[in-house]
């Protein structure tokens, strides 16, 4: 009788244990973890990989091209490799995580992006301090490539319909921000209808990536 007792003990103990580890045997759900690309006509231009480190905490790399232009929905003079910057602060909020990416250049604040599950293989990410509408992300795989991108083209992405006509931009699309989130004295108007490659605008967007060169 004492030895069952002793054998009833054991597995009590190890109940507790047995009930943590089911979540991650099972596991069949990613979650918003795993790589998310964010395509403009069909053609990845950034992409963000979403991971937990062993303490728990939500870190992201964002992924874009070395040099581009942007007024947040379309995406042009896009030249060069691709260029990663690894997040510096993770917040989770409700059913969103939300990563920040520096911007290195003196007074600037960080670039931060909110992430939110919407299917198994889909993602809304709200661009955080910016009137833009939300974006369409797509589940990919880390080793799918991004590109190729054609320097005299025009990438434009879906912009959600916001219920006003004419209203494309959802606010805030046909204005360039600057680095430091602040939208411009003068807007810089809509991108060209052409499918060529516009002047080069006078002040660059607050999403380009260039900004980092030097450091």
């Amino acid at each position: 009788m004492t030895l069952l007792r002793l054998v009833l003990a054991f597995l009590t103990l190890l109940l507790p244990l047995a009930v943590q580890a089911q979540p991650a045997d099972q596991a069949p759900d990613q979650g918003i973890e795993g790589a998310w690309d964010l395509q403009a006509d069909g053609t990845t231009v950034f992409r963000f990989e979403i991971g937990q480190a062993a303490n728990g905490e939500w870190q992201g790399r964002w992924l874009r091209p070395e040099t581009f232009n942007s007024d947040g929905n379309a995406f042009y003079n896009i030249r060069g490799g691709t260029r990663a910057t690894t997040s510096m602060t993770a917040l989770t909020v409700g059913d969103t995580v939300e990563l920040g990416f520096d911007d290195p250049r003196p007074g600037a604040i960080p670039d931060i992006f909110s992430f939110r599950l919407t299917g198994p293989d889909s993602a809304e990410m709200v661009y955080v301090g910016t009137d833009l509408a939300p974006y369409a992300l797509v589940r990919a795989s880390a080793d799918d490539a991004m590109g190729p991108w054609d320097a005299a083209r025009i990438y434009r992405r879906e912009v959600p319909q916001s219920g006003n006509e004419g209203d494309t931009a959802a606010g805030a699309g046909q204005i360039d921000f600057d680095l430091a989130g602040r939208a411009l004295a003068t807007p810089a108007g809509p991108v060209p209808a052409v499918e060529q490659a516009p002047e080069e605008p006078q002040e660059r967007s607050r999403i380009e990536a260039d900004f980092l060169e030097g450091f």
